[in-house]
C-alpha cells in the first residue's frame, strides 16, 4: 500500500469514527428518553445561522417493542433535520435501551 492510499485511508477511518462521535452526541438515552438534540443537528446543518430547535424525547416506554420503534421510525422521517443515518442510530439506541435485537443479529 502507498504511502498516499495509507493516509487516505487512515483520513477516512478517522472521519467515520468523528461522525459515529458526532451522531452520539446527537442521539443518546438520558433519564429515560431517547434524546435527539435538534440544536445540535441545525447547527451542523446550517453552520451560517444561529442553533434553533428543542430537545426531541421519546420516552423509553412508547420504543419498547419493534412496532413502537417503527412508528417512532415513520414519524421521525417526516422531520427536516431526520437524515437516514439518525434515523439508523435512533434504532440502534432505541434497541439497545429496550434490550431488544435485529433478527438478523
Amino acid at each position: 500500500m502507498s504511502d498516499d492510499l495509507a493516509r487516505h485511508v487512515g483520513d477516512v477511518v478517522t472521519d467515520a469514527i468523528a461522525r459515529r462521535e458526532e451522531l452520539s452526541r446527537q442521539i443518546f438515552v438520558r433519564d429515560g428518553a431517547i434524546i435527539i438534540d435538534v440544536k445540535r443537528i441545525m447547527a451542523e446543518l446550517h453552520p451560517e445561522g444561529p442553533a434553533r430547535g428543542d430537545d426531541y424525547n421519546v420516552e423509553l416506554s412508547r420504543c419498547k417493542d419493534y412496532g413502537q420503534v417503527i412508528g417512532w421510525v415513520h414519524h421521525l422521517c417526516g422531520k427536516t433535520w431526520m437524515s437516514p443515518e439518525r434515523i439508523r442510530k435512533f434504532i440502534d439506541v432505541a434497541l439497545k435501551a429496550n434490550e431488544l435485537a435485529l433478527p438478523w443479529s
